[in-house]
This record gives C-alpha cells, structure tokens and sequence, in this order.
C-alpha cells in the first residue's frame, strides 16, 4: 500500500511538473476484458476561403487571394491576370454555405472501436500488432461515450472508426497495426454529409488498467474523429451564348478512400493509375437545374503538392499542375463540358482543386472546398481565351467536323482528345521508346494540307505560331488530312478533317442506339466516319479506312463496286504503301500518316503493321482503348472519331453488334443485301454499305460493294470486327490488324 502511495505521489508531482505522464495502474498479468469508457470530438472542417477581386468587364488589373483554413492563420497573395480583358472563365473559392460539421445530438452509425496490442502486454495474441479487439457499437450520438470491451494491456492503441463498415465485416483477423495503417479503406457509399465516415485515435501511447480507465501520454483520452473525405462543392453558372451543358464531372479521384493519411510532407497516395481514377465521376448530388445549381462530390484525400509556376488564376491549368513523383497527371479537377448547339464543337473548362486559386494543388481529408464558376460570352471569346487562360480549352481529338463554308479554329499541339498540349499526358505510357520525344518538347512551325479528296477541299488559314492554334475552312463536302511540322519538316502530329454538313448531335441528323447481349447500349453515327451521305447507292456512303489502332484515315474507292483508287490532291496524290517489320513501327505511322503499312508475312506477323498477333503489350491492345472486352477504358489519343465519339468497344464480353446474332447467320436472315450493302432487319441502325477493305499483305483496295468490315476498338491477338457479305454475318468477326476496314464512331 505504500508502494502503492509513493507511486500515487510521485504520478502527482509529474504530473505537475510536466503533464506529460499518466497514472501506472496495476495490469493483470495476461491482461484481462474490461468495459472501457472513451470519450471523442468531432474536428471541425477546413475550408479554403478565396476572395477574388476583378476589374470591369472589359479589364482585370489585380487578383487578390486570401487563403484561410478553419484553423490556419490567414495567408495573402497577390497576383496580376495574364490579360487586359476578363476571362469568360470567373472563379472563386468561398466558404462552405453549409459546413460539414457535425453537431452535437447528431448520431453516428457503424461505429467501432479497433484496438491493437504492440507490446504483447493484453495476453491475447503473440504477434506484435495484431488486432486483439474488433468492438462494433453501432449508432452513438455525439454526446455520449463510448463503451467497448477491450483488453488490459500497455503499449496499446486504439482507433475509433465512424460511418464505417457494417456489424460483422471487420473482425481481429482483418487487419494487423501495420496493414491498417498502410492499407485499410473505407468501400462504403457516401450519400450526404452525415455519412461521411470517420477516423480518430487516442495519440501516443495507452494503457488499460483492470478499472477500466484509458491512459494516454496526453494525460486525457479524448478522441477527436476526422472525416476521412474532403468535399467538393461546386456552384455553377454557365451561360455561354450558344453552347449546351452536357456534363460536370470529377477527374482523378482516389480508388480508395484510406482511413489513415499519408506523411503531411509527401504526396498521397501514390501517383499511379492503381491508385488514382482517371475517368471521371458523377456528382453525389446534382442540381434540379443543370446550368444553374450546386454540384456536390465526396473524395478521398489527394495530395498532390504546391506548383511554383501557377502564380495565376489563369495558370492553375495541366501546364502548371506540380511535377514532383508525376503529379502532374493526377491531380483532382473539375471538367465542365459544354457542345456548341449547331456543331460538334467542344468546350472543357478545367477547375483544379486546391487550398487557394493558384498555386495549391492537395484535396486534403476533413476539407469543404466550395468552388463558384461563372462560364459566359460566346463561342468568339471562349476561342480568345484559350492561349491565355489555360483553363479553357476546346475539346480535341484526331477528327474535326467542319461544315462546307465554315471555317474552325484547332489547337495544333495537343494529341488527339489529350486534356492538355504536350505532354506530360495520358499518352506517356502509350507512346513510350517509341522516339517522339521531339513532338513532347517541339512547337509547331507550319500546317499545311497531306491531302484530300478534291483540290480546293479545305483551306488552311491563318497559324498562330504562339498559341499553336489553325483556322480551317471546309469549302465542298469531303475530306482531307492536315499535318503540323517542326521547323525540320519533321511530322509532329496530323488531323483528319471531316468536310461535311452531318451533325450527329441534333435531332434532325440520324443516330441508331442498339443494345448487346450484355445490355450494353451503342448511339451510332447513322454513316461511317468520313462519309459524305448516308444514302444507299451513292458513292460517298461508303465512308474511309483504318487500320486496328491508328489515327489517319485512308481513302477507299472511287465506285461503288470496284477497287479504282483515287486521286489525291496535296503532299500526297496518291495512297501509298510499304511493306515492314512491324515490331516498333508506332512511330512511323505518327511521322508518316499517309503511308499503308502491311507486315511482311502473315505467319511471323500476321501482316501487322505494328506488332506481331501474339504480342499482348499494353501498346499493342489498349490502342483505341478496348483491351478488356468486359468494360471499354476511355477513349485514346489513338482513336479517331470526332471529339464526344469513339471507335465502338466489347462490352459484358459481347460484341457491340451481338444483337444482330451469332455468327454465320445468313444475311437474308437479319437483313436485306441490297445497293451493296445491309438494311438490318432485326436492330434499327440504318444502312451500312459494304465498302469494302485495304488487304493486310499489299494495302490495295478487296471485294469493294460484296464485303462490309467495321473495326471495334477490342483485340484478340487480331482485332475484333463486324464482317459481312450478301451470304451471311459474323458480328464477332476478327481478322489482323493491317487490314483496312471501315469505322463506324458510337457516343462516348
């Protein structure tokens, strides 16, 4: 007893003399079950506040930015806009209208209390940091305590989960210490605020004495939980003259939401498709009013880093985002997408998240970001903008679609539908080892016609050599591709234009939806990419050719029911084909796209043009972005189609034409041969002509008005394709990828 006394005392005086003790109680040897009471807070959230200061319309002299967190000192920057106009772009962070936080009497569900013995001492495991109690309490308010039986034992720790898993998924052999700590996350669905999970923990060290009582370094056990997720607010005014909304989405989001965080001083999680999700995400709530209306997501933490060269509103663009571990590619964003109402026009305003309007790029847990954007002008000044503020951009791909007597103004240094000009993008691992690295680092130094279908098709008008965008002009229906060079006349990258007064957005223009045998749907271009009608029986019905995974079309023939090639006008004047070894050849079909490239036989190669059949490399099957034939990734910088369109892909294991039947069904059995080509009787998808191929071991033109081959973005060692004649269907035909086959381009 006096041991116990002195003890007492001197617990006394270092507690007084530091407050950095706790009480030594007595441990059962072996440890022992004991009802435990623990007390928690919630945190309150942080918010960026971000007050935006601008001139008139027709001026902007200053931005000031004033960065202030729920527990930060406030931090004031300046910064001067990149122009003497306003953007049409106008953004600001403000302070969530609603925060987050939690109040008390608000219950709490799935809680658990997770404890984990590191020094042996509870008697219930020998393992150090196994998980010796998994305590599910269920739904407890906020101002209650909580109750869990745990083991006595020193050395212990302690975690308190929130709006987590249900009873019965977490047990003592679901986690240990360390993969608790480096792997567990949280798969639930967030549906609003009070579902938020949480995380807390009693910091340093505990201890569970036989009464029951909790002792910390801190002196007293009180957890305060964190929300694991940030949310992302954002309030949307879009009224740009002419243009449509068509979707707000979250980019790079993270695949897990883990309950612990990263090191405060390094990037999380890892930068890495793995761990980051390129594709975008819905909103968790969406507006009554799409145009006008607040836009609400929940995310894991994505910590990105600080950018030294956004040092304006204008520059928190792709071009600007941190370069440290390939931040680059994976910082979270906001895209906010709108279509011009007469054309296949496109318009992305990038919003990247951050702790202010420049320089911060880091989505932090227990984070309100409330983002205003007002988007307005019209098409004139969103194009104005698009060299200065880097936040607006034209949705790119490897098509255009100009109308006969209209003119489109293009970027020249971005790859196919790329978010960004030049790299680092989403390309990097597609175009790896194979030697354009000039195109990364090059600007273009002229534009200029490879060819076309008629003289005079297309003009190529003024280049702007510093914001690297081209005015184009259709004069006649047809078509044409153009090429950007370097000052060497290197290639750096070419765009096929698309003359024609087809819109596939409006109602009035044909489009088909077909479903698969796994219910996927299809909305397809009533006509083949690159056709200039789609009236059965005329020439242009039939549309052009690609071979399996490249960008530039080829023209096919000139009549409906033979193979006479036609005669060019530009650079080139006629088709032209080379024979080649086709284990690395990417990077010939990007600096010559006008060349037909074949292999060299069809036993070592299969006569491919890049790789050999059986070659299952990333760069060889994910070209058009079909590789898994369960679900399509996203559309490719390879991939031809005009932007908001993509090459048709496998879906549920089905061929997107598996409706039509199995195959080696007659024609005459799902639809009528007629005009060299196929009505189908059994899907509603307009006429498809059979126009024919460019054949793998030459390039020339085969069974022109008998034969109708369309590629699919999905490969089997060859590519898959719809393949039909006068006697019968194969809607999962597949054949090598040197072939030149028809393309028709389904709704992204």
């Amino acid at each position: 007893m006096k041991s116990n006394k002195l003890l007492y005392l001197l617990f006394v005086a270092a507690l007084l003399a530091s407050c950095t003790s706790y009480d030594s109680k007595e441990i059962l040897p072996g440890g022992t079950p004991v009802e435990v009471n623990l007390s928690f807070a919630l945190a309150g959230v942080e918010y960026p506040q971000v007050e935006v200061t601008s001139g008139s319309a027709s001026s902007v002299t200053s931005t000031t930015t004033k960065a202030q967190s729920a527990s930060s000192s406030v931090v004031s920057t300046g910064s001067k806009s990149s122009s003497t106009k306003t953007s049409p772009l106008q953004v600001s962070y403000t302070e969530p209208a609603g925060s987050i936080q939690l109040r008390s009497g608000t219950s709490l569900s799935n809680v658990w209390v997770l404890q984990f013995d590191s020094t042996l001492t509870t008697g219930a495991t020998s393992a150090t940091g196994a998980c010796v109690a998994a305590k599910y309490l269920g739904s407890v308010s906020t101002g209650d305590n909580l109750n869990p039986t745990l083991f006595t034992g020193t050395g212990q720790v302690l975690y308190v989960i929130a709006n987590g898993p249900s009873a019965g998924d977490i047990t003592t052999s679901t986690y240990t210490l360390e993969t608790f700590k480096s792997s567990a996350y949280f798969s639930g669905t967030i549906t609003g605020d009070a579902t938020v999970p949480y995380l807390g923990r009693i910091a340093g060290g505990t201890t569970i004495d036989e009464n029951g009582e909790v002792y910390a370094a801190a002196l007293t056990p009180v957890i305060t939980l964190y929300r694991i997720a940030a949310k992302i607010s954002l309030n949307l005014n879009f009224a740009v003259t002419g243009y449509t909304l068509t979707s707000v989405q979250l980019f790079n989001s993270p695949t897990y939401m883990y309950y612990l965080n990263g090191a405060s001083t390094a990037s999380f999680p890892t930068a890495s498709s793995a761990e980051i999700t390129t594709t975008g995400k819905a909103a968790n709530s969406i507006p009554s009013t799409a145009a006008s209306g607040t836009y609400g997501w929940y995310t894991g933490e994505n910590k990105r880093g600080t950018s030294s060269t956004a040092t304006t509103d204008y520059l928190k663009d792709f071009l600007h985002t941190p370069t440290d571990n390939d931040s680059y590619y994976y910082c979270t964003y906001i895209r906010v997408q709108a279509k011009k109402n007469d054309s296949t026009t496109v318009m992305n305003y990038y919003l990247y998240i951050g702790e202010n309007g420049t320089t911060d790029f880091n989505v932090k847990r227990n984070w309100d970001y409330t983002i205003n954007a007002t988007m307005g002008g019209n098409e004139a000044t969103q194009q104005a903008f698009m060299g200065i503020d880097g936040r607006i951009r034209m949705s790119t791909s490897n098509c255009y679609i100009v109308a006969p007597g209209s003119t489109i103004t293009i970027p020249v240094n971005v790859r196919g539908n790329a978010n960004s000009p030049l790299p680092p993008d989403a390309s990097s691992t597609v175009l790896a080892g194979t030697g354009l690295d000039a195109f990364q680092s090059t600007a273009a130094a002229t534009v200029s016609v490879l060819w076309q279908t008629a003289s005079g098709l297309i003009t190529v008008g003024t280049f702007n050599t510093s914001s690297q965008t081209v005015s184009i002009t259709g004069n006649a229906a047809g078509n044409g591709v153009i090429v950007a060079k370097d000052a060497s006349s290197n290639v750096l990258w070419s765009w096929h234009i698309w003359v024609t007064d087809y819109n596939p957005e409006t109602t009035t223009d044909g489009t088909y939806t077909i479903t698969n045998t796994a219910s996927a749907f299809y909305t397809f271009m009533d006509r083949n990419l690159g056709a200039t009608t789609s009236t059965a029986g005329e020439v242009g019905v039939k549309g052009l050719f690609y071979q399996w995974g490249r960008k530039d079309p080829f023209p096919g023939s000139t009549t409906l029911d033979g193979t006479t090639e036609p005669t060019l006008d530009g650079t080139i004047t006629a088709v032209t084909k080379t024979q080649v070894a086709a284990s690395n050849n990417l990077a010939n079909s990007i600096l010559y796209p006008g060349m037909f490239y074949y292999g060299i036989d069809n036993v070592n190669t299969g006569y491919d043009w890049y790789t050999a059949t059986n070659d299952h490399t990333y760069q060889n099957q994910a070209l058009w972005g079909g590789a898994s034939k369960t679900a399509p990734t996203d559309k490719t910088i390879f991939d031809p189609c005009p932007a908001g369109w993509r090459v048709p892909a496998w879906s549920g294991g089905y061929s997107p034409w598996s409706a039509i039947g199995l195959n080696e069904i007659a024609t005459s059995a799902v639809g009528s041969f007629a005009n060299y080509g196929v009505t189908w009787s059994v899907i509603s998808a307009g006429f498809w002509p059979a126009a024919g191929y460019r054949t793998p071991s030459s390039g020339a033109l085969g069974d022109v008005g008998s034969f109708g081959s369309y590629w699919s973005a999905s490969p089997f060692y060859y590519g898959y394709h719809l393949y039909f004649t006068s006697s019968y269907v194969y809607p999962s035909g597949y054949n090598t990828r040197a072939y030149g086959f028809a393309v028709r381009c389904v709704r992204e």
